[in-house]
């Protein structure tokens, strides 16, 4: 189990939900860094530069939201898919996403690289769940 984690990257288009879940984050302690992304596209090129900057003690969450414009969720996790190999850093990836299509969780259950669908928004509870499943 990891210590701590050291940082959040969101990545999502709505501005209005990256704030008020970045204000959860903060509100509740969940970790040292938040890190926003608009689309996937973005989003990877951050999941990058963290890989350079954290350590193998540190750990960062992915809250992945599935529509968005430029790169979307899947084409996100399509591309990350090519560099897992290369990766160093300890990661947990999460769906985030006000999706109803069933097929969506499924795909998302049977994606190596996601670790779990919670559905928007982000809760205090989800943050709890998550730590209890990740800390020491």
């Amino acid at each position: 189990m990891i210590s701590r984690i050291n940082t959040v990257l969101l990545i999502d288009d709505d501005e209005t939900i990256n704030y008020l879940h970045n204000r959860l984050l903060e509100k509740n302690s969940f970790t040292e860094k938040v890190t926003i992304s608009i689309n996937g596209m973005e989003g990877l090129d951050m999941f990058k530069q963290l890989d350079h900057q954290l350590g193998a003690d540190e750990m960062a969450i992915v809250f992945l939201d599935l529509n968005m414009p430029v790169m979307n969720g899947w084409e996100f996790l399509d591309n990350l898919s090519k560099l897992k190999d290369a990766i160093k850093i300890n990661y947990k990836i999460y769906i985030l996403s006000s999706t109803i299509n069933p097929d969506d969780k499924k795909k998302a259950k049977e994606n190596a690289l996601v670790t779990g669908f919670l559905t928007k928004p982000l809760t205090k509870e989800h943050l709890e769940l998550l730590k209890s499943e990740h800390l020491q």
